[in-house]
């Protein structure tokens, strides 16, 4: 059964709290991470993720994923492997879709104003056993499927 993107949308409107942000919280060391995943399976994942108002994260990525933003606007800073020597900063707001490449390193700088959705598509499954094992571990204490 193919997955319709607004579907997912109207599904993740239904599971925020009264924030705005969807339910499942998961605390790493860059901050917090709201997110519902919606396909788990060794071809691709498809996952939405909420960063809050205001908030700066970063991540190293280690796998390639297609973000399609779906609320929320922000400023993003990436460098790229292998040395990391350039920085570039856009802006990036609702209806914006871009590509984050292997070894990549991303800072959001979150707008403010409202809280900032993404829409993220992997295939095929990043190899990550422990970070997979973690996503189990809190929809499991969450109660989400």
């Amino acid at each position: 059964m193919p997955i319709v993107i607004k579907d997912i949308i109207r599904a993740c409107e239904k599971d925020e709290g009264p924030n705005g942000l969807l339910k499942n919280k998961l605390t790493t060391v860059q901050g917090d991470l709201f997110m519902k995943r919606f396909v788990r399976e060794p071809a691709g994942h498809i996952t939405m993720e909420d960063f809050a108002p205001g908030t700066t994260i970063s991540w190293n990525f280690w796998h390639e994923e297609v973000h399609y933003i779906v609320k929320g606007k922000a400023e993003m800073t990436f460098s790229e492997p292998p040395l990391h020597q350039k920085q570039q900063t856009i802006a990036i707001k609702a209806g914006d879709i871009y590509l984050v490449r292997r070894g990549e390193y991303v800072t959001w700088k979150i707008d403010p104003g409202e809280p900032y959705r993404h829409l993220c598509i992997i295939m095929p499954a990043p190899y990550n056993p422990s970070g997979e094992q973690l996503v189990a571990e809190i929809y499991k204490k969450t109660g989400t499927p």
